[in-house]
């Protein structure tokens, strides 16, 4: 598969291994549990805690397509190259590589997907809890937006992949244009 110049084989997988099964203990203790999920999917340390855990049905989330991020160039760099390389190694020792929507389960199945890894993939889509979105609708709000002003709001985590340095860039252009605009992140 691409991505995957290297696997950890033989004596650097075992090494690995026992230095990951330690790691599990010294952040749980004995604690034992059913389900161990890496919803992350980006770093290196928990997938590989999380593919050796010393007990449950093991699952790491993908959110994105993990090969274009994996080469994505930011100024000259490729600041997700290594890291993904080394998360991407330890799918082989997960139950689950659940995708978050079917076209990112077949991206990265057709992209990274190895005979050995091939029938772990799955989607479980975000769902949409309705109900609690109403709710909340009725509830004082946290932030007061002034309608006479023109807003602009967004919700996403503060990651790289999210790029909101684009829209904070793309809002200061446009905000001295429309002084009272509005931004809400």
């Amino acid at each position: 598969a691409v991505g995957l110049e290297a696997d950890y084989t033989g004596k650097t997988k075992q090494w690995l291994s026992r230095i990951a099964e330690q790691e599990f203990i010294r952040m749980f203790g004995q604690s034992r549990f059913d389900y161990v999920i890496d919803y992350v999917g980006y770093s290196p340390l928990f997938a590989l805690v999380a593919a050796n855990a010393p007990c449950g049905v093991k699952s790491i989330w993908q959110h994105t397509d993990l090969l274009a991020d994996q080469y994505k160039k930011v100024g000259k760099k490729q600041p997700n190259k290594k890291r993904l390389e080394r998360v991407l190694r330890t799918y082989p020792d997960f139950d689950h590589i659940v995708g978050c929507s079917p076209s990112v389960m077949e991206i990265n199945r057709k992209n990274l997907g190895t005979p050995e890894t091939e029938q772990n993939y799955t989607c479980v889509k975000n769902c949409i809890d309705l109900e609690r979105i109403e709710k909340g609708l009725e509830e004082e709000p946290i932030i007061h937006i002034d309608k006479a002003k023109l807003n602009f709001v967004t919700m996403g985590r503060l990651s790289t992949e999210k790029n909101q340095k684009a829209l904070i860039c793309a809002f200061l252009t446009f905000v001295k244009t429309y002084p009272e605009s509005r931004l809400y992140i």
